[in-house]
């Protein structure tokens, strides 16, 4: 299913090859995608897009600016902005 809305996704990982998988991925379903690889590169990003940004994907833990310290940022320039964090580092 090709997501019709002109709907943009900011994925948010210091991996490039999980934000180049994921950015594949969500291009397929017609997804507009802006792609960090830090917390601080993210908000840099919502300085510029951040009415178009419809949802975030975010990994956890980054270094200088950790998933839940980068959401806490967007949440006070958006407070409506969804938002995913997850990690896959095992407990």
């Amino acid at each position: 299913m090709v997501h019709e809305l002109n709907s943009w996704l900011t994925i948010v990982d210091d991996d490039p090859a999980i934000c180049e998988m994921l950015k594949i991925m969500f291009e397929t379903y017609g997804y507009r995608v802006l792609v960090a690889f830090s917390g601080l590169d993210a908000l840099k990003l919502f300085d510029t897009h951040g009415v178009d940004i419809n949802l975030v994907l975010s990994d956890l833990d980054m270094p200088s600016l950790n998933g839940v310290s980068f959401l806490d940022c967007i949440k006070v320039m958006d407070d409506q902005i969804k938002c995913i964090v997850s990690s896959g580092l095992s407990s």
